[in-house]
């Protein structure tokens, strides 16, 4: 897979940097050791009926991932009535010998949509792993864009990102 997505970069002509790290386990999966988890970016396969699509979100939102993404705009914003995760049996038919910690973003090479996540436009580059999670790529973001066409969103739901009254309190 790494090869396949370093191909495409490259006939893409998109610079990129490649770099190998230990893999750590964090969250319940394996995220490359020496990167913070605001640093980079992870995969999300979700289904939409028979389509599968793709979120990219920051990595430091995998912890409490059921309260972070707004579904209802996700449905919202794919024009689907239901969706779903796509399951360990759907990414290893679509991703092969690919963990799933270090799924690649690059819809466009899976036929699949990209919704980027607004908080990763924020820097001048993207770092996500691609098979393993000691494979890590990093490449601008508005590379990214360019190649990609995401639909660049906020779908963090926003009554998560703000402290109840019972958080404020402790």
């Amino acid at each position: 897979m790494l090869s396949r997505c370093i191909a495409y970069l490259t006939q893409n002509e998109i610079r990129y940097s490649h770099s190998v790290h230990k893999a750590v386990g964090v969250h319940g999966f394996s995220l490359p050791e020496g990167i913070r988890l605001q640093d980079l970016a992870s995969t999300v396969v979700y289904c939409a009926g028979n389509r599968y699509g793709m979120l990219l979100l920051p990595a430091s939102w995998l912890g409490q991932f059921w309260e972070l993404v707004d579904f209802a705009e996700v449905r919202r914003l794919t024009g689907s009535r239901a969706i779903r995760l796509a399951t360990a049996s759907d990414l290893a038919a679509l991703f092969p010998n690919c963990e799933v910690s270090a799924l690649p973003p690059f819809g466009s090479l899976f036929q699949m949509p990209v919704l980027l996540a607004q908080d990763l436009t924020a820097t001048e580059s993207i770092k996500f792993s691609i098979g393993m999670p000691r494979d890590v790529i990093r490449i601008s973001t508005a590379d990214f864009k360019k190649l990609e066409e995401p639909i660049v969103t906020s779908f963090a739901a926003t009554k998560c990102c703000r402290p109840t009254a019972a958080k404020a309190a402790a």
